[in-house]
């Protein structure tokens, strides 16, 4: 049992090792969704604001890019 757990931890860590990520995209787009629920101790009932919004993202190298957040009132 301990060398059927222990080879397995091998396999995994070396797999982990080949596996390489994918060339970075020029354009990200994305959609956020987000929910404030504010408590007031004195009363009740609490608040809750739920948001949607996106993202724009612009790569311009694997290090640099711009990022831009949009959320419509």
């Amino acid at each position: 049992m301990k060398t059927s757990v222990g080879l397995f931890l091998i396999i995994i860590a070396l797999t982990s090792v080949t596996v390489a990520q994918k060339k970075t995209e020029k354009v990200e787009v994305g959609v956020q969704a987000t929910s404030l629920t504010l408590v007031d101790p004195g009363f009740p009932e609490h608040s809750t604001r739920p948001g949607l919004g996106g993202r724009v993202t612009y790569n311009f190298n694997d290090s640099i890019a711009v990022e831009v957040h949009l959320q419509p009132d």
